[in-house]
């Protein structure tokens, strides 16, 4: 028999034994006992009562505790998870970590690799650039100012000074392949004057001046560009100057030429 079912039963049960029955003055005894009974019954339907209550609340906390515990069962599933993604980033980091070092290790040898062998052709440069035309090296200004500063070379990276020697080759190529007019100044008796110079690549210079009335050949020398005046190559000078501008017909002009080693 369940709760609710003795619980009926008993309520019907106090219902009836509290009816009006006849007694006689001699069943006392039987009074006695049906009132024992009834407060029996009062106190079996409280303690019912009470069985009842607690067991519903004891149902209600146990369905709370179910649903908590698929929750955190829930969170424990996803800790775990994330633990393992963890330690499978943690392996792969460690192998990420080792090859960057390799490669950090193999990077720094090239760069001393490749700092010896551009301070070396830097130290060839400097000696080269004097003998660059006055007009490439006001051209490469910057670039030589840089390259003529050793103490500011070793304190720059190397891929500025990568780029420096690699834009003066590159403008050294050019020029070396072209003919070039320019105007300068030059002493001229004790007094400047402004001359045309037409520059034949990195080896071989004419210059004239304005009145064609002094001439020079120019060479490169280990201290810069040398100009001997060439009293009597004046005039053919004076042509190839002319000519180099566009002012006069393209021609055959016989003049000396020095090639220097």
């Amino acid at each position: 028999m369940t709760v609710n079912a003795r619980f009926r039963f008993l309520i019907a049960l106090g219902f009836l034994l509290a009816l009006p029955w006849k007694v006689s003055a001699q069943s006392e005894k039987a009074q006695k006992d049906i009132a024992t009974i009834q407060s029996y019954i009062e106190r079996w339907v409280a303690v019912s009562q009470d069985i009842a209550k607690t067991m519903a609340n004891w149902q209600f906390e146990k369905d709370i505790l179910l649903e908590t515990k698929r929750a955190l069962q829930g969170e424990v599933d996803q800790i775990k998870s994330q633990i393992e993604e963890a330690k499978k980033d943690e392996q792969t980091a460690d192998e990420t970590s080792k090859n960057l070092a390799k490669e950090q290790v193999e990077l720094s040898k090239a760069a001393e690799t490749v700092t010896k062998v551009i301070a070396q052709l830097e130290d060839r440069l400097v000696s080269l650039v004097v003998q660059f035309p006055p007009y490439l090296q006001r051209e490469l200004g910057v670039d030589l100012e840089f390259l003529n500063n050793k103490e500011k070379r070793e304190e720059s990276g190397i891929a500025t000074r990568v780029s420096t020697v690699t834009n003066i080759l590159q403008a050294a190529e050019k020029a070396n392949s072209d003919v070039v007019a320019v105007n300068e100044e030059r002493d001229v008796n004790g007094k400047t004057q402004s001359v045309r110079t037409v520059y034949f690549g990195l080896a071989l210079a004419y210059s004239s001046t304005e009145d064609e009335s002094v001439a020079w050949l120019g060479t490169p020398g280990p201290t810069g560009w040398r100009f001997e005046q060439r009293p009597d190559e004046t005039k053919e000078i004076a042509r190839v100057v002319a000519i180099a501008n566009d002012e006069a017909d393209v021609g055959f002009v016989p003049v000396t030429a020095i090639i220097s080693d």
